[in-house]
């Protein structure tokens, strides 16, 4: 998620009946909940020293939660309650937000090629180095234990057919670039057990005359 925006939580493939009690838990602590036959609303935004204040809905009918106006600090774990989730939450997501200046920003011409760098110094140190094509879709490349591999079979697979590269450093090079592959590209870099990530936002333009490209830490 993108700093600024308003997020649902909704629990795909889970109906909620509109009688049962929920609740809503960020870091342990009730921020949201619905009781009752009544469906009577409650929103804790006081809790948590108030960093959720006035930003926090729940939808009376289905019992999802939305966040609006999401900052980086509301990072973190969501659980989800109901009255037959028993002793462990209903459903969990994890919420990951990132701020604006966090991008990396690259334009480059239709039909060239454009690298994103990883920037890691030492690839052996590292665990696991894996790319996507935008948030939620599936990989697109990975290395791990010292394995490079493009990964064909991903959905949407026929959109970059023949064109990913992995560098010694697990930089991604795509080739022969074409408009359907402007977006937002992910890097996931695990080392430790810890997981850190980057975004590259790649405009690929049409005009000759218009292309450079840019690069802002």
């Amino acid at each position: 998620m993108m700093e600024g925006e308003s997020v649902p939580l909704i629990p795909r493939g889970i109906e909620i009946p509109k009688d049962e009690d929920v609740q809503w838990k960020f870091g342990g602590v009730v921020i949201a909940e619905r009781k009752g036959f009544y469906q009577n609303i409650t929103v804790n935004d006081d809790v948590l020293d108030k960093k959720f204040k006035a930003r926090l809905q729940l939808d009376k009918g289905s019992g999802y939660l939305i966040i609006i106006n999401i900052t980086t600090t509301d990072s973190g774990h969501y659980e989800l309650w109901s009255g037959r989730s028993g002793m462990k939450p209903l459903k969990t997501f994890y919420v990951s937000v990132y701020a604006k200046t966090d991008i990396v920003k690259e334009r480059v011409k239709k039909g060239g090629s454009v690298t994103l760098p990883t920037g890691v110094p030492d690839i052996k140190k590292v665990e696991q180095i894996l790319w996507k094509f935008r948030l939620y879709d599936s990989p697109i490349a990975l290395i791990t234990g010292g394995t490079r591999t493009t990964l064909p079979f991903f959905t949407g697979w026929w959109r970059f057919m023949c064109r990913l590269k992995l560098d010694q450093d697990g930089s991604l090079t795509i080739t022969k670039i074409e408009l359907k592959h402007t977006g937002f590209y992910v890097l996931y870099i695990t080392d430790n057990e810890k997981t850190t990530m980057k975004l590259f936002n790649v405009e690929v333009v049409n005009n000759p005359e218009e292309v450079h490209l840019n690069s802002f830490p």
